[in-house]
């Protein structure tokens, strides 16, 4: 499910997670190895959820799953269903492929005090 994802960025604050990406597919395949991609602020996906909705948030094999209620902010060229944006807002998950060691920690620290 993460193959359509690419530059991916995550924002951890006290009170938020935030989750960045960029939809790739057929007509952008090399993305993820070009230096040349292109990422257009306005074709960004951004998911965030306030930690006080967050009902679980767990790494299992370098892949954080959040349950909760969040939001997703989407371009408006996307074609995502609204039955597709609810799911999203109730199930995420994204694939820790970052550049950071600690990514997972700095995940586990911000879930150690929910609910």
């Amino acid at each position: 499910p993460y193959s359509g994802y690419a530059n991916g960025q995550l924002v951890l604050t006290e009170n938020k997670l935030e989750y960045i990406f960029w939809m790739v597919g057929p007509r952008e395949p090399a993305a993820y190895s070009s230096p040349r991609a292109v990422f257009n602020d306005e074709d960004k996906f951004v998911f965030s959820i306030d930690k006080k909705d967050v009902t679980s948030l767990k790494v299992d094999n370098d892949v954080c799953y959040i349950k909760g209620i969040g939001k997703m902010v989407i371009p408006e060229w996307a074609e995502i269903s609204k039955s597709e944006l609810k799911k999203l807002e109730k199930d995420f998950s994204f694939i820790l492929a970052f550049e950071e060691d600690n990514v997972e920690n700095q995940l586990l620290d911000f879930a150690d005090n929910i609910k």
